[in-house]
């Protein structure tokens, strides 16, 4: 069995973004650093042009990619359009080797949703407005 598909249970939070995720994409999957040969596996095709978007981003290769700090999901379509999506509940924060790998990899097509008290998603905030949240700390180039 791969073991994405036998995942860790998701926090309410996790499991109300991720139905979100569901109606928005073909694909969701829970990420973390050791799910590329799993996605690999599974979705080969998709891994492959997300794989290759991710090296026109300037980024040497996807396994780069799935390191500490990896947002909790990937959202993705067979054609490779894809979204790295981090969910916070209420009351929760970015941790550093979240910010790092935010800092890092600041050009891949990212998003921290933020969810109220009732586990909703309320706001969105993409990697362009990161530097809103306070990546100042690691400094920039």
């Amino acid at each position: 069995m791969i073991p994405f598909e036998n995942e860790a249970s998701l926090t309410p939070t996790e499991e109300a973004a991720r139905e979100v995720m569901e109606s928005n994409w073909e694909n969701v999957i829970r990420t973390s650093p050791a799910v590329l040969e799993d996605f690999q596996e599974k979705y080969p095709k998709a891994c492959e042009l997300v794989s290759r978007k991710v090296e026109q981003e300037g980024i040497e290769g996807l396994g780069n990619v799935f390191r500490p700090g990896v947002p909790d999901f990937l959202a993705f379509d067979d054609d490779g359009s894809h979204c790295f999506i981090e969910v916070k509940g209420e009351g929760d924060g970015l941790r550093h080797s979240q910010l790092k790998w935010l800092k890092d990899f600041q050009d891949l097509e990212t998003e921290i949703w933020f969810a109220d008290s009732n586990d909703k998603v309320t706001e969105k905030m993409g990697s362009d407005k990161l530097e809103a949240y306070t990546l100042r700390s690691f400094g920039k180039g």
